[in-house]
């Protein structure tokens, strides 16, 4: 088996009988941005000729660095309790993120500024620059970001999508909201090799048990191929990292010597995930 396979499996396979449980199991609803990192494998950070400015975990990772999460939380239309989130596990939690967010300087209002200055440096070294219009371009071509938003949810990601469309316009790219439905989604997004480039950001809503173990939640949408683009399908390209399955498998398999040591190495994945920033975890809804 490969290595972060292991990950992948006992994840699926245990559901949520590894770790402690916090809460009982209500239903709850997180929202994270998910980022097509792909990239052509005989041109890297290009797909079809164009760039893709995601293939680069640094402009991901300023993305992450400038979305609003107190302010989304504003935007959600339903009812219950809410709460924003760094990571799949909640803020009440052991290795929620919050304080692996805080030192790699993410804040829960965002920092726009840097945000902006971290997305030029990172689209700079990828060797584009701006037009005289002030948006990114390569090869002489605008870079465009398809930001995909569903029409049929009230939920107020619709909202966010927006949202997230002016820090991108804001930040000097040409973006392209693309209209869609959930059949559409799982057709243009889950569905089809990432490398294709129809798509670039979409806000996900997920739903599951709020009794689901840290681990568990860590493994499944940071580690399993299953969840992440590429979506463990033959011959597509798929996204993984080894620090990330390294560290949970470690902790799956009883490598770490005691408790200290497990929430270390759990940390060490949560960090590796936030700078990633594949997919980015707004908030929760019980």
């Amino acid at each position: 088996m490969k290595k972060g396979s292991v990950v992948a499996v006992i994840a699926l396979i245990l559901g949520c009988t590894i770790g402690s449980t916090v809460y009982s199991a209500a239903e709850v609803v997180s929202w994270a941005v998910l980022v097509n990192p792909a990239e052509d494998p005989t041109t890297p950070n290009e797909l079809d000729g164009t760039l893709n400015p995601f293939s680069s975990a640094e402009v991901r990772f300023a993305l992450n660095m400038g979305l609003d999460r107190v302010h989304y939380l504003s935007l959600y239309t339903g009812t219950g309790k809410a709460d924003l989130m760094f990571t799949p596990v909640p803020l009440s939690r052991c290795c929620s993120g919050f304080y692996q967010a805080e030192a790699v300087g993410l804040d829960q209002d965002g920092d726009t500024n840097t945000s902006y200055s971290l997305i030029e440096s990172a689209m700079l070294a990828l060797g584009a620059e701006k037009n005289a219009a002030g948006v990114w371009s390569y090869n002489g071509e605008e870079v465009e970001i398809t930001l995909v938003k569903r029409t049929d949810t009230t939920d107020g990601r619709a909202a966010v999508t927006e949202e997230i469309r002016d820090l991108l316009e804001t930040a000097g790219f040409k973006v392209a909201l693309k209209e869609v439905s959930k059949s559409g989604v799982n057709s243009l997004v889950y569905g089809s090799d990432p490398v294709n480039g129809g798509w670039h950001l979409y806000v996900e809503g997920w739903i599951g048990k709020a009794d689901t173990a840290s681990l568990d939640l860590i493994a499944q949408y940071y580690a399993s191929s299953l969840y992440l683009p590429g979506w463990g399908k033959k011959g597509y390209y798929q996204y993984s990292n080894t620090t990330i399955s390294q560290a949970l498998q470690d902790v799956i398999l009883g490598v770490p010597a005691n408790g200290y040591e497990r929430c270390d190495t759990l940390d060490l994945a949560v960090k590796e995930a936030l700078m990633e920033s594949v997919r980015i975890f707004l908030a929760i809804f019980e």
